[in-house]
């Protein structure tokens, strides 16, 4: 019973219909809003956090729903209705061989290709195993233990955008077996990587020509590249070749691995890199014009101390925050932790602390006062380790 409700709630993932009883028809990560889910799901029994809401199977239709199925997660969009990842937990595991069933039962329905055998990347949080299956399915399964033989534990449907930032969240610098170079995901072919890339940090700008599975770029600031999309069709590695400064080194050499995000229709919309870059095909929107209090503050490089709390209801004093400023970048670290895609607007800060404790990504907003003497801010947490997220606040931090 546990592989047949698994299996009509992948299809509906899918957009495909399955048993009439179903109650959860319709559902698609990354498009279906709250009021979808709560017309077929009830009322939420528990709320993790202000995006995370837990549905249990007492509220279900009994005919679907058996004693396996412990619960189901479904986490919102920061501020908005839609749905990020839906996640069905199991009282039982199951066997991998029972779980790729379930799901190529499911891909067929929806006219899409069966998972591959090989899931695109692997990795783990914790103490568990967890396969990563992308374009068109973006399926993660996460295992009872640190192998797949320990079971299937639960299964999770991503948007796409969250599933790109869960698999880029794999590699660092230096550590391209995040991405298998063995990976398969069902393609005619290589993805089209070829054209004008953007950095969403607004630092570069990326010339991409490509001929077959390999491919070269430009970009400004100087730094050229060549790559090779491996038999996965959309992941790939590069080999940086300077100048001097640029492409992870002194010497302007070094390498990267990536990801290219994908539409419905197979075409990428965005590429993942392992430094924790993300590359779009628009421009990132020009900063506005500073306010008038801004224009007074000054910058904000310095050693900054001050206090947090979080909606856990922990606490902490004289966190360290280490803020270098350059025509609107911002750089350094929050706590130790690099600090990426940082930018100044005005009197705004926004930054990303990411993997941190290979486990949580933040999410920063911090305002700087009119006389440059203080910051405040709030942060948010996806905690993929406990399936959470949360929020914080930063106090009263100093220079």
């Amino acid at each position: 019973m546990a592989a047949r409700v698994i299996f009509c709630f992948l299809m509906l993932l899918s957009s495909t219909a399955c048993v009439a009883q179903t109650p959860l028809h319709g559902l698609i990560s990354g498009q279906s809003q709250r009021a979808d889910v709560e017309k077929v799901a009830g009322k939420p029994v528990k709320f993790d956090s202000q995006t995370l809401v837990e549905y249990q199977p007492q509220e279900f239709d009994p005919k679907t729903w058996d004693k396996n199925i412990a619960k189901m997660y479904v986490q919102y969009r920061d501020n908005s209705p839609i749905v990020e990842r839906l996640e069905l937990m199991l009282a039982k595991p199951i066997s991998r061989a029972d779980a790729l069933t379930d799901l190529n039962h499911s891909t067929a329905a929806a006219r899409q290709p069966n998972l591959p055998a090989k899931a695109a990347a692997q990795g783990n949080t914790g103490q568990h195993a967890v396969e990563y299956f992308a374009a068109p399915h973006y399926i993660v399964i996460t295992y009872a233990g640190v192998n797949t033989q320990s079971g299937v534990e639960h299964y999770g449907s991503y948007s796409p955008a969250l599933f790109a930032s869960a698999v880029n969240s794999l590699a660092g610098p230096g550590a391209p077996a995040a991405m298998p170079t063995s990976a398969s995901v069902s393609r005619s072919g290589p993805v089209d990587l070829s054209g004008t890339w953007y950095s969403q940090s607004g630092c570069c700008v990326y010339k991409i020509t490509q001929n077959g599975n390999q491919f070269h770029w430009e970009r400004t600031p100087p730094e050229s590249a060549d790559g090779m999309i491996d038999s996965s069709g959309s992941t790939f590695s590069a080999q940086f070749h300077g100048p001097p400064g640029n492409g992870g080194s002194a010497n302007g050499t070094g390498t990267t691995t990536g990801m290219a995000v994908l539409d419905s229709a197979g075409h990428a919309v965005a590429i993942k890199l392992s430094n924790k870059s993300t590359l779009s095909r628009t421009p990132t929107s020009p900063a506005a014009p500073a306010s008038s209090a801004a224009a007074t503050n000054g910058t904000v490089t310095g050693r900054w101390s001050g206090n947090w709390t979080n909606s856990h209801g922990a606490s902490g004093q004289n966190l360290i925050m280490n803020l270098n400023e350059q025509n609107g970048t911002i750089t350094g670290d929050d706590n130790g932790t690099p600090i990426v895609n940082g930018r100044r607007t005005g009197n705004v800060l926004t930054w990303e602390n990411l993997n941190v404790a290979n486990c949580r990504d933040y999410t920063v907003r911090a305002e700087i006062s009119a006389d440059g003497n203080l910051l405040n801010g709030t942060y948010q947490v996806n905690d993929r380790c406990g399936h959470q997220t949360y929020n914080g606040k930063y106090l009263n931090f100093h220079r």
